[in-house]
């Protein structure tokens, strides 16, 4: 799995986590697109990345990608994310 396409979710709010996440999965499913989702929610981590503050963040191929600062990220722009990436190829 070490060569999968990965997402990362930083945030460090429980509820837009959840919220995020289930609205990743549902892009992905609508995609047909193949991603592991992994969360990094530790304030150290966040902290480090410089992050704090401007949370919530998505790191797709080491690229950070940001929503609306204290927002869930919807299902529309993680759609229209995916789909930039894909056509970024």
């Amino acid at each position: 799995m070490e060569n999968a396409k990965k997402i990362i979710l930083w945030d460090s709010n429980p509820l837009r986590i959840q919220e995020t996440s289930k609205n990743i999965a549902s892009a992905l499913v609508k995609t047909h697109e193949t991603y592991v989702l992994e969360i990094m929610s530790e304030i150290p981590l966040i902290g480090r990345k410089g992050l704090q503050g401007k949370l919530p963040a998505l790191e797709i191929a080491n690229k950070l990608w940001f929503w609306k600062t204290g927002e869930a990220i919807p299902e529309d722009a993680i759609l229209q994310l995916l789909a930039y990436l894909k056509s970024d190829k």
